[in-house]
């Protein structure tokens, strides 16, 4: 019985979700490869889905590492502040 795929990444941590993606995907038998890259692509929406696609214009998509970096580095933007008025460029008090 292979494990299923994660769940479509669209927002989040983005680091984790790969993690589990690169865990399952190993016990699915695949390694980094182009077609590793095309499974998460099809698994992407939103923002994560719009820097898959910006990287895929470039080829750079195709290259694993790119692609992580360029998911991390999307998702790294707005950093890592649990607060929303802060992420909205509020001031705090």
């Amino acid at each position: 019985m292979k494990p299923p795929w994660p769940n479509a990444f669209a927002d989040g941590d983005v680091e984790k979700w790969i993690r589990d993606f690169e865990l399952i995907a190993s016990c699915n038998g695949i390694k980094w490869s182009a077609h590793m890259v095309i499974a998460l692509g099809a698994l992407l929406t939103g923002r994560a889905r719009a820097a898959y696609e910006l990287n895929l214009e470039s080829n750079r998509a195709l290259d694993c590492e790119n692609l992580k970096s360029a998911l991390v580095a999307e998702f790294s933007k707005y950093g890592d502040c649990d607060e929303p008025v802060l992420r909205c460029g509020a001031q705090p008090n």
